[in-house]
């Protein structure tokens, strides 16, 4: 298992990539210029990522968008109550969180989340569960 400096610098090449404006975002990495306020679909975002990473470990960066090659740092958020709502979107396990840092660049915080994944397929629960008809109650999203 990697050291929190491998992880860190594993951040930091990946932030370089972002500022030369190289594609990074991958079956392994995603971007996110800020939290995705809705536990929902977040949880949903990530049981996708964690699916398709088939075992490898997923990485999510908040602050950055890749689109424009800037840092535009994450805002505050209580992770831990970000992170039980995106939890509770799971019909039984979630991908454990394996590394979270706040890395400073450039005067502004950016949050690593690396996630195990070795335990899919992971399943949601499905938000249009009983609104309409003939939904599914849950689902394994890729």
């Amino acid at each position: 298992m990697p050291t929190n400096v491998q992880y860190e610098a594993r951040v930091l090449d990946i932030i370089d990539r972002v500022k030369r404006k190289q594609n990074v975002e991958d079956e392994l990495v995603e971007l996110k210029q800020d939290w995705p306020p809705d536990g929902a679909r977040a949880g949903r975002l990530i049981a996708a990522h964690a699916n398709a990473a088939r075992g490898l470990p997923i990485w999510w960066l908040i602050g950055v968008d890749e689109k424009t090659g800037t840092i535009t740092g994450a805002s505050f958020a209580e992770f831990s109550a970000w992170h039980a709502q995106v939890n509770a979107q799971f019909d039984g396990v979630a991908p454990d969180l394996i590394f979270q840092r706040n890395v400073p660049v450039d005067g502004k915080s950016v949050v690593a989340l690396v996630f195990d994944t070795s335990r899919a397929p992971f399943v949601v629960k499905n938000p249009a569960f009983g609104k309409t008809k003939g939904e599914v109650e849950f689902e394994v999203p890729w």
